[in-house]
C-alpha cells in the first residue's frame, strides 16, 4: 500500500514538472501558441472546426475566452489573432 501511494506521488510530481516544461518552452511557433493555450479548454480539432470568421468575429471569440479565464499576454493575443484570420478567415 504504501509503495502504491508513492508510486502514486512519484506520478502527480513527474505529470506537474511535465506540465511546466510544456508550458514554459520557448520560441514557440504561433500554431504550437494556439494549442497550447487552446486546447487547455478545447479539443485541438475543437478550436477551428469548420470556422470561417472574419477579423472582427475572432476579436470577440478571443475576448470571450478571455472573459471565461484564457490567460494571453498582448503579445500573445495579437499573434493567436494574426494567425486565426491567416488560416481560418471569410
Amino acid at each position: 500500500m504504501k509503495q502504491r501511494k508513492n508510486l502514486l506521488i512519484l506520478a502527480a510530481i513527474l505529470f506537474i514538472a511535465a506540465y511546466f516544461i510544456s508550458f514554459n518552452k520557448k520560441n514557440l511557433t504561433t500554431e504550437e501558441l494556439v494549442k497550447t493555450k487552446c486546447s487547455r479548454c478545447h479539443h485541438t480539432y475543437e478550436i477551428v472546426k469548420d470556422k470561417r470568421l472574419s477579423r472582427l468575429e475572432w476579436i470577440a471569440i478571443l475576448d470571450k475566452m478571455q472573459a471565461n479565464g484564457a490567460n494571453l499576454s498582448t503579445n500573445e493575443y495579437k499573434n493567436i489573432l494574426n494567425y486565426l484570420v491567416e488560416n481560418y478567415s471569410k
